[in-house]
């Protein structure tokens, strides 16, 4: 297991990386633990150029679209602009991130998280080099995973941050597979029906709808397309740790 949390370390101390790590295993694996108590702390007490890194964990459970992503990625950027706003939140009674947190360095102005004479350090606020990104719960996400993985893309290959994404691959993949399986299974029968190809007994009926399903709706490539492109390492965590 120490083999595994210093190929993570290895990661982040590299100059240059525009891909990420995943973190893969079944639920109830151990895969979050192993982030939190074998990871995680190891990352934040390392040094780079004169630097601390910082972590940044966001779980997509529940997720409905990537906005709500960026939202808790501005929140957690900073642990002055997260101590604020939340003490804002605590005292508004407020459980969610309110909308105008879209319009950032304003939000920061009107919940007073100001430095250098009333103005952000802007290097600080939008460094990229010492922080870590965690993606945690992908196959959890009510989003489509496709464009979920196109949004952290634009972390990992223009931005260059370090980035975590721990999933269950197997259940990911049975999430694919059966989405939107009405809509997917009417379409297909139609095709099977303009193309004559419905009334033949060359193969169960079944079987027909799910090869015409898979040749159309074939999201499974596209995922192990895009995976291939933003994932170099994969990291198998099979029992708890």
């Amino acid at each position: 297991m120490e083999d595994l949390v210093e190929s993570i370390l290895d990661y982040v101390r590299s100059d240059y990386t525009d891909y990420a790590i995943m973190i893969n295993g079944e639920w109830g694996s151990g895969k979050t633990h192993f982030w939190n108590n074998k990871v995680r702390n190891k990352i934040e007490s390392m040094q780079l150029n004169g630097k601390r890194f910082n972590t940044i964990y966001m779980s997509l459970y529940g997720i409905s679209n990537l906005e709500e992503i960026s939202k808790k990625i501005f929140i957690e950027t900073t642990q002055l602009m997260d101590k604020n706003l939340r003490k804002y939140m605590d005292a508004k009674g407020q459980t969610t991130i309110p909308e105008y947190a879209k319009t950032g360095i304003d939000m920061a102005n009107f919940f007073g998280v100001t430095q250098n004479e009333n103005r952000l350090n802007y290097a600080e606020f939008f460094s990229t080099d010492d922080k870590v990104l965690c993606f945690d719960d992908l196959e959890r996400a009510n989003v489509d995973v496709i464009d979920i993985l196109g949004y952290i893309n634009n972390f990992v290959e223009h931005d260059h941050i370090k980035t975590i994404i721990i999933c269950n691959e197997k259940e990911l993949s049975s999430k694919l597979k059966s989405s939107n399986l009405e809509m997917k299974t009417f379409i297909a029968t139609y095709l099977l029906d303009k193309q004559g190809d419905l009334e033949k007994n060359d193969k169960p009926m079944v079987e027909k709808i799910r090869d015409k399903i898979e040749y159309v709706f074939d999201k499974a490539n596209d995922y192990e397309r895009i995976k291939e492109k933003l994932i170099r390492r994969d990291i198998r965590i099979c029992t708890t740790v």
